[in-house]
């Protein structure tokens, strides 16, 4: 809710609250007035209530208090489910854990229809997606169906479609055409994300190496730190640890990982129709009588 927004419903409420002082005036018994007047103020409490959760919880996941953070979204989430704004700050809460990333995913891109301008959501949910190996639902979020057209030609979003191709496709003509854009710390970020997760003909490691060591960007650095592996030159479990704590609200840095277990995906895993059962095995019944010896029941089950 936007400031103009808030006014224009204070005085709406105020408005209510002279119809109801106007008729309660005629009225011979003023109980009713009283009544009425704690109803509408609980109504303008409840309405005040709600964004200053949501206001808080993002305020709580900037200092990296997530537990805070989603107790504030859980309650607002009680009173306006659909709001698109607390949709995407509790999905992305939801996305640190690893049981909950279907849910997180689905908050995100509820929220992201509704909020197509929110540019922090949709690059916190295409790194999710990364994450995950999902590069194709990446992808799909800087596509021409989540974006407007006059966007879509953006420098910005060819960015990083190109960065995801080269991840999925690496190669000399993918990699010339990423160079080919401005300097970035996304730009960087996306690149040495190819070198490192790309299926090249020999290993690019030590370029993504020269990339991580020349960020000026230090936060970006960080996140691509989690992706890539020891070497004499980076000790990066020292660095991540300290990385962790300089910026506690990088939800990249603060995910469980891996979200990927094994070659299936977690959306694989929360798929039921993997686990559509068969029928149901005949349970015996055990008499009651102590002659019945146990062997006897194994053998007929």
């Amino acid at each position: 809710m936007n400031f103009f927004y808030k006014i224009n419903k204070l005085f709406y409420i105020f408005v209510q609250l002279r119809h109801i002082a106007r008729f309660s005036a005629c009225a011979v018994n003023h109980k009713f007035f009283l009544v009425a007047l704690l109803l509408s103020s609980l109504l303008l409490f409840s309405c005040l209530e709600q964004p200053f959760r949501v206001r808080e919880g993002f305020a709580l996941m900037e200092s990296g208090n997530y537990d805070a953070a989603l107790e504030q979204f859980q309650r607002a989430y009680m009173e306006t489910p659909d709001n698109p704004i607390l949709l995407g700050g509790l999905g992305m809460i939801l996305s640190l854990k690893r049981a909950t990333f279907v849910t997180a995913t689905d908050m995100m891109e509820r929220s992201l229809e509704k909020r197509k301008d929110d540019e922090k959501l949709r690059w916190e949910l295409i790194l999710l997606y990364l994450d995950a190996g999902m590069a194709e639902k990446a992808l799909s979020l800087v596509g021409p169906d989540k974006i407007s057209v006059e966007r879509f030609f953006l420098s910005d979003y060819a960015l990083i479609r190109t960065g995801i191709a080269c991840i999925q496709n690496p190669g000399e003509k993918i990699e010339k055409q990423l160079l080919e854009f401005p300097d970035s710390f996304r730009k960087s970020y996306l690149l040495a994300r190819c070198f490192v997760e790309g299926k090249w003909p020999k290993d690019r490691h030590a370029d993504a190496v020269k990339l991580y060591l020349s960020m000026d960007d230090k936060k970006t650095a960080c996140e691509l730190a989690v992706l890539m592996k020891e070497t004499p030159e980076v000790s990066l479990q020292s660095a991540l640890t300290a990385c962790r704590v300089e910026y506690p609200a990088s939800l990249t840095l603060q995910r469980e990982r891996p979200i990927v277990i094994g070659n299936t995906s977690l959306r694989k895993l929360f798929d039921d129709t993997l686990f559509t059962p068969g029928d149901p095995k005949i349970i015996p019944e055990i008499p009651d009588s102590p002659e019945v010896h146990k062997e006897e029941i194994q053998k007929n089950p």
